[in-house]
């Protein structure tokens, strides 16, 4: 046999150890292999190497952005499929079909929510009718009470159905009045409960983009938590300054406790408190589509919801 050592064919290390023959090559000085060509050609492995392991993980890298886009920009509800190694392709495409199976999973909830609401409204109405026939008496307010909350449950879940749908009306309109309008309306709810509510606006109210009819939602939805936590005779202050909207009131604050929860749907604090829970949950949501915030924290002397519009320049 032959032996191969550093690369030079050396008959005379026949019959020799491996150690023996490494010892005698270099011992002779016989090796006189070139390093170059095997320098270049290992150089040229891990730069091919390299960009393979750069390109897959710079694709990886795109993919996971554009999952992390998805629900937060309009245009973006898939993950982009262009581009993409035959590795990556199937995971992605895989990806998209469940997104797919969720979005008009939602959609079907949302038409069922939104198809309930609507057909209870109507025995709502004849209840309503038949109610009013009744003498007046303790009965007739209790029945008509009830009515009043399930009517308020219904536009509130029509309110949410409304949220899932894609077709948006966003349009830039002036902040300060809408929220006026909203106060108006609210108003004499307010004056019915024996309770004041007033509105101040700053000099450097602006424009914002949004749904007009959301907003005006969020406002509301706020001003009857107020309202709901107020003692008679005290005052919920609304407050308009840029793009942001402030809802205070004079009730006892929030519980450090509920801060984590608050806007979580059907929250109630205390669990017997009037209402369904709804209210913060459609303010957040609404914030949300909005690319906005809500915030809530404690006044002085009760609790201070903030909600903060973004600039529609730079949405």
């Amino acid at each position: 046999f032959y032996a191969e050592v550093d690369g030079i064919v050396d008959a005379a290390a026949s019959g020799h150890s491996i150690k023996e023959m490494i010892s005698f090559s270099n011992r002779r000085g016989s090796t006189q292999r070139n390093e170059i060509p095997t320098a270049a050609l290992a150089l040229l492995l891990v730069g091919v190497e390299t960009l393979i392991f750069v390109s897959m993980t710079t694709l990886i890298r795109n993919v996971s952005r554009a999952a992390s886009r998805i629900g937060v920009e309009e245009h973006l509800l898939t993950l982009p499929e262009e581009d993409l190694t035959k590795e990556i392709l199937p995971m992605v495409q895989a990806v998209n079909r469940a997104i797919g199976r969720l979005e008009a999973a939602s959609e079907q909830q949302g038409l069922f929510l939104a198809a309930a609401a609507h057909e209870l409204r109507t025995p709502l109405a004849v209840h309503r009718a038949h109610i009013e026939e009744l003498p007046d008496g303790d009965l007739k307010e209790q029945l008509g009470e009830d009515v009043q909350r399930m009517a308020s449950m219904i536009s509130q879940l029509l309110a949410l159905a409304k949220l899932g749908a894609s077709d948006r009306n966003f349009e830039e309109f002036d902040l300060a009045t809408v929220v006026e309008e909203t106060c108006v309306e609210r108003g004499s709810a307010a004056i019915n409960d024996g309770k004041e509510l007033s509105f101040h606006v700053a000099e450097d109210s602006a424009t914002v983009l949004g749904d007009r009819a959301a907003v005006q939602t969020a406002v509301a939805n706020l001003i009857d938590n107020a309202l709901a936590f107020t003692e008679d005779g005290e005052n919920v202050s609304v407050r308009v300054e840029g793009r942001g909207v402030s809802v205070s009131d004079n009730g006892p604050g929030i519980r450090e406790e509920d801060f984590e929860q608050i806007f979580e749907p059907f929250f109630k604090s205390p669990p017997n408190k009037r209402g369904h829970g709804l209210g913060l949950a459609i303010v957040d949501e609404i914030m949300k589509m909005h690319k906005g915030s809500v915030q809530a924290k404690n006044g002085n002397g009760g609790a201070l919801f903030e909600l903060t519009f973004p600039d529609p320049g730079r949405t």
